[in-house]
C-alpha cells in the first residue's frame, strides 16, 4: 500500500506583540472577578462578584469577535493564495492560544454571572 505524503502545515506568522490588546483583555477579564470577590468577602455581601461575571462574559464576546475578524481575513488571504497556487495558511499558535483563552473566559464569566452569588454565600457562612 502506498503511503500518503505528509502535508506540511504552514502557519501564519504572528508575533505576540500584535496580540497585546487581547492579552490586556484577558488580564481585565481575570482581574474584575478577583477584585470583586475580594470586595464582597471583605464587606460580607454578595453583589459585586456576580456582576463581574457579566463583564468577564462581555470581554469574552469582544475577544471572540476580534478573533472572527482575524479568521475571516485569513480566509480571504487563503483564497488569494490558492489562486496563486500557494499553500494555505493555518492559524498561528499564539492566536490559537488566545482563542482557547477566549472560550475559557466566556465560560467562566457566564458561570460567575449565573452562580456568583451562591459562591460568595458559601464563603460568608
Amino acid at each position: 500500500m502506498a503511503e500518503l505524503p505528509e502535508k506540511k502545515i504552514v502557519r501564519t506568522k504572528v508575533k505576540w506583540q500584535t496580540l497585546i490588546p487581547e492579552m490586556l483583555l484577558i488580564l481585565g477579564a481575570i482581574a474584575f472577578p478577583i477584585i470583586s470577590f475580594i470586595i464582597d468577602i471583605n464587606h460580607h455581601r454578595a453583589d459585586w462578584f456576580e456582576r463581574s461575571g457579566a463583564i468577564t462574559a462581555i470581554i469574552g464576546v469582544i475577544m471572540a469577535s476580534r478573533s472572527i475578524k482575524k479568521h475571516n481575513q485569513k480566509f480571504f488571504t487563503n483564497i488569494e493564495r490558492n489562486d496563486l497556487g500557494k499553500e494555505m495558511l493555518h492559524t498561528s499558535i499564539p492566536q490559537l492560544r488566545i482563542d482557547k483563552w477566549t472560550l475559557v473566559i466566556s465560560i467562566i464569566g457566564t458561570l460567575i454571572w449565573s452562580y456568583g452569588d451562591k459562591v460568595i454565600e458559601l464563603f460568608l457562612k
